[in-house]
């Protein structure tokens, strides 16, 4: 009985310790593809012009305009991203634009969320299976 506690001890600590590293290395890729996403992208400032209405999708979408680098003004219908109820006519809004194709853009959100949310959630997990392994490292010490 002692045994096959240890052995499901082992496996529950080796579990969490798996997770941990699985969760931080994904934290550290997509930390990753937001800096390759920061360096070919330019950032601008943009507006909601107005929020107009797809009855294909049955939903209301905001339209955004901005200045690029090269001071042309572009207009762009971000349907995809963005819902009319979270962005009023007149809010300013940060994007990142693509300097080569400007109807390239991306509203930035809560950009860092989901690497924080990763990096914390995936260390917790690999603490706790350390502290895990090392606990009946300990209790094999004593016996």
């Amino acid at each position: 009985m002692n045994l096959i506690y240890k052995q499901k001890q082992y496996v529950y600590a080796a579990v969490f310790t798996f997770l941990g590293i699985l969760l931080c290395f994904w934290s550290w890729s997509s930390y990753q593809d937001k800096q390759e996403f920061k360096q070919k992208y330019t950032r601008a400032f943009a507006q909601v012009i107005e929020v107009r209405a797809d009855a294909a999708l049955g939903s209301r979408y905001p339209v955004i305009g901005f200045i690029t680098y090269e001071d042309s003004i572009k207009v762009y219908h971000h349907a995809k991203d963005l819902s009319a109820s979270s962005y009023p006519v007149g809010e300013v809004l940060d994007i990142y634009y693509d300097e080569i194709n400007p109807t390239d853009a991306h509203v930035l959100g809560n950009q860092w969320f989901g690497v924080t949310f990763l990096g914390l959630v995936g260390s917790v997990f690999l603490l706790v299976g350390l502290l895990m392994f090392y606990n009946e490292l300990e209790k094999q010490k004593l016996e």
